[in-house]
């Protein structure tokens, strides 16, 4: 299964045998897990969102413009071998309540086949 999280479930993650992957920008100093830059925000985008320039619909669209040129299939496919069987946890900073495109990523993954949900712990 796949499943978003954030970095402070870390050691749960660990805990359930899961393989961790941050889709963050920059992931934490700390951490030393396995990384997806397909699934990231671009710098850009991210500075212009925290600048205001974007809300977070506009985050959303610009974001999903950035993924449409993917295949998420074989990336999947990828993550699933470095996996070896265990679930995998797409992670990045917020909360699951706050707003994160690790759950636009999910919904992405979703409208394209792929089964990922927040992980709530």
């Amino acid at each position: 299964m796949i499943y978003t999280s954030y970095f402070a479930q870390l050691k749960k993650v660990d805990n359930v045998d899961g393989y961790a992957v941050s889709i963050a920008k920059w992931s934490p100093k700390w951490y030393t897990g396995d990384s997806c830059v397909w699934f990231q925000p671009s710098a850009s985008l991210l500075k212009r969102y925290r600048e205001g320039k974007v809300n977070e619909e506009e985050y959303r669209e610009q974001f999903l413009d950035n993924l449409s040129s993917i295949d998420p299939a074989p990336i999947i496919d990828d993550l699933k071998d470095r996996a070896g069987g265990r679930d995998i946890y797409l992670l990045c900073y917020e909360i699951p309540s706050g707003f994160c495109h690790r759950h636009i990523v999910a919904e992405w993954l979703k409208e394209h086949g792929i089964d990922c949900e927040e992980k709530i712990w």
